[in-house]
C-alpha cells in the first residue's frame, strides 16, 4: 500500500512539473513575440523618421560655384562690374514647388530647367538672381526621388518640419529684390513653374501702380538656352544669333 502511494505521489509531482514547464515555455514565447513586435515597431518608426527627415529640404551651398550667398532670401551671380551690367534676371520658379530632378552632366536638374540659359545670360553681362534652394528625397513606389524646393522667405514649418511659404510673402520678397538689388533694369524670368509666380508679381506691381519698376519679362528657350527680353515699353530683344558681349 505504501509503495502504491509513493508511486502516485511521484507521478503527481512529475505531472505538476510538466505543467509548470509548459507555462514557463508559454511565458517565454509570449515575451519573445512581444520583444520582436517592439523591435519591429521601433525599426518602422526609425524608417519613417528617416523618410520624414529626408523630405525636409537641405539648403544648397552655391558659393562653391561662384554664387553670392550672403543674402537670406536669394543667391546671385554677377559676371561683370556693376557699371557694365545692363540688366538683372530674377528667376521665379514658383511657391512651395518641388522640382523632380534628374542627373545631367553631373548635376541634378529639372526637366527643361531654365538654368540652361544662365551661360547665355552671362554672355551679355547679365546678372542673375535666383531663389534659395534645397534638396530633399521622397520615396515613391519604393524608389527614391530627388527634389529641389525654391524659396525667398523662411515660411512656417508644417507638422513634418517642412517649411511652407505664403504666396503674398514670396511676391513681396521678389518686389523688394527688384527695387533694391544693383538698381539695374530687372527682368522677371518665366521659371520652372512656367510663369505662374511671374504673373502674380506682375499683378501686384500693376495694383500698386509700379509696373514700370521692372524692365520687363524674360523668356527662355528651354531647348537651346537662348532667351528673349520683353520690355515693359514694348520693345523685344532676342539673344539668338548675337555674339557674346
Amino acid at each position: 500500500m505504501l509503495g502504491f502511494m509513493l508511486v502516485i505521489m511521484l507521478s503527481s509531482n512529475y505531472a505538476i512539473g510538466d505543467a509548470q514547464s509548459d507555462r514557463e515555455d508559454e511565458i517565454r514565447r509570449k515575451a519573445l513575440e512581444e520583444a520582436e513586435r517592439q523591435i519591429a515597431a521601433e525599426r518602422e518608426a526609425a524608417r519613417l523618421e528617416r523618410i520624414r527627415i529626408a523630405a525636409i529640404p537641405v539648403e544648397e551651398d552655391l558659393s562653391i560655384d561662384g554664387w553670392g550667398t550672403e543674402y537670406t532670401t536669394f543667391n546671385y551671380k554677377q559676371p561683370c562690374d556693376t557699371d557694365d551690367t545692363p540688366f538683372v534676371a530674377i528667376i521665379l520658379n514658383g511657391v512651395n514647388r518641388k522640382d523632380r530632378l534628374t542627373e545631367r552632366k553631373g548635376e541634378l536638374v529639372h526637366f527643361k530647367d531654365v538654368s540652361i540659359a544662365f551661360d547665355r545670360i552671362f554672355d551679355f553681362c547679365g546678372a542673375i538672381v535666383r531663389p534659395k534652394s534645397g534638396l530633399s528625397t521622397v520615396v515613391e513606389n519604393g524608389v527614391e526621388v530627388k527634389l529641389r524646393t525654391w524659396w525667398m522667405t523662411q515660411g512656417t514649418k508644417d507638422d513634418n518640419g517642412i517649411p511652407v511659404r505664403l504666396l503674398a510673402d514670396e511676391v513681396n520678397a521678389v518686389i523688394d529684390i527688384a527695387t533694391q538689388f544693383l538698381h539695374k533694369p530687372v527682368y522677371l524670368v518665366l521659371g520652372n513653374d512656367y510663369g505662374v509666380l511671374t504673373i502674380e508679381v506682375l499683378n501686384e506691381l500693376r495694383d500698386r501702380g509700379k509696373i514700370r519698376t521692372i524692365g520687363g519679362i524674360l523668356y527662355v528657350d528651354r531647348d537651346t538656352g537662348e532667351f528673349t527680353k520683353y520690355n515693359v515699353y514694348g520693345t523685344i530683344w532676342d539673344s539668338e544669333g548675337k555674339p557674346k558681349r
